[in-house]
């Protein structure tokens, strides 16, 4: 009782995962996310960044009621995984902007995050993604191909011309309706 009375502390291991859990709230307030950089040091010098890739990598080692307690106020365990899904979300809401997948590579989204890097990224690195997410993108008409995919577009586009024309002689500044410069093609 005496030792209690003066807040003796009789789980120091505990005790110094709520301090750190209270500093992740904090960050979380601050910052928005859970996404603390590896080598973030709180302002009481604690290593928050180190305590959380810790606590990433630990996953099975935690206990249910602290990996719950990590959930309650949105941990992400998969920085790479959470990163991915929310670029494809960007790619969901280009798609129902621009009616296509075909984002510039240059091209930002108003967070300034580089959608058209990822995106161009994911063709180029296929082979390296998972059957989901290679789905995932499928679901969204994702063109793995642009060069197949412009070259396909211009063939249309000169069948439907022979179609009306009668033949394949293309004037060199011919334009389709919907603007593809067809006679350079």
């Amino acid at each position: 009782e005496k030792l209690n009375a003066i807040g003796f502390v009789w789980d120091a291991i505990d005790e110094k995962w709520n301090q750190m859990f209270s500093e992740l709230e904090l960050y979380l307030q601050e910052n928005g996310d859970t996404l603390v950089p590896q080598r973030y040091v709180t302002r009481s010098k604690l290593k928050l960044g180190d305590w959380v890739s810790w606590h990433r990598a630990a996953y099975e080692k935690i206990s249910k009621l602290k990996r719950s307690r990590l959930d309650a106020v949105g941990f992400v365990w998969d920085p790479f995984e959470n990163k991915w899904q929310q670029m494809f979300s960007e790619l969901e809401l280009y798609l129902k902007e621009n009616g296509d997948t075909l984002v510039p590579q240059k091209y930002e989204t108003r967070s300034k995050l580089k959608l058209g890097q990822w995106v161009a990224d994911m063709r180029k690195h296929k082979s390296n993604q998972t059957d989901n997410r290679i789905s995932k993108l499928n679901t969204l008409g994702f063109i793995w191909d642009v060069k197949k995919h412009d070259w396909e577009k211009m063939f249309c586009a000169l069948k439907s011309y022979i179609e009306e024309n009668g033949d394949a002689l293309v004037p060199k500044r011919h334009q389709t309706l919907d603007g593809l410069n067809l006679g350079h093609w």
